[in-house]
């Protein structure tokens, strides 16, 4: 499935985009046994507020799913990661969570600045290479996000919060400034799994299989 993104090598693994090609140990083959691991078990200790937090993104699917129909991304995703760059924001670059009425600063840098929302949401998803990709799954659409965030969490030996905070998944760990690595920190924020079993509930005809 997707052997396209099964890819030979990177220069860096932490910063997102720098991700079109990754390592072996952080490829879809190898990393996949992982998350479906963690998916047949995992449990959402902050359902009440990932659900809260959906009830606030209903506003914003029809706009979601616009541009699902569009690049074949699930609309869950989309509005799962725009919850964790920019807390739903339709001001800030999907990529990094930069205002969109500037260029992008951090990383992509240069990029935009962008008339509307939904323009610079299009060029993160076709610079990620995700325009077009094919059956989805849960465990690929954890995959996808932490590639989009970066394997920093990897790296340290961890599931990434970005993916499963608010879960039992979730593990000490986080990144409190750009490349420095706190392990001792416990990330707050919820990770964009929670958001998607929350906005599937609500959606259960854009609810994704667990595994193909």
């Amino acid at each position: 499935m997707n052997e396209v993104l099964t890819f030979a090598k990177a220069t860096k693994l932490d910063i997102r985009f720098g991700l079109v090609e990754v390592p072996v140990q952080y490829s879809w083959n190898e990393l996949r046994p992982k998350y479906q691991k963690w998916l047949e078990n995992v449990k959402v200790y902050k359902y009440n507020t990932a659900n809260l937090e959906a009830h606030v993104i209903v506003p914003l699917m029809s706009m979601y799913t616009q541009i699902a129909a569009e690049t074949n991304v699930p609309a869950t995703w989309i509005a799962a990661i725009n919850y964790r760059e920019s807390a739903n924001s339709l001001h800030r670059y999907f990529g990094n969570g930069d205002p969109i009425s500037h260029t992008t600063v951090h990383v992509p840098k240069g990029r935009g600045p962008f008339k509307t929302w939904k323009a610079g949401c299009l060029d993160a998803l076709h610079m990620m290479g995700l325009v077009g990709l094919t059956n989805w799954t849960l465990d690929w659409f954890c995959y996808q996000a932490e590639r989009f965030n970066g394997f920093g969490y990897e790296m340290h030996g961890k599931a990434s919060s970005y993916v499963f905070g608010g879960t039992s998944v979730q593990q000490r760990g986080k990144y409190d400034a750009d490349g420095h690595w706190n392990p001792d920190l416990m990330d707050s924020q919820l990770g964009v799994l929670p958001i998607y079993f929350a906005l599937a509930k609500i959606y259960p005809t854009l609810a994704i299989p667990l595994k193909d």
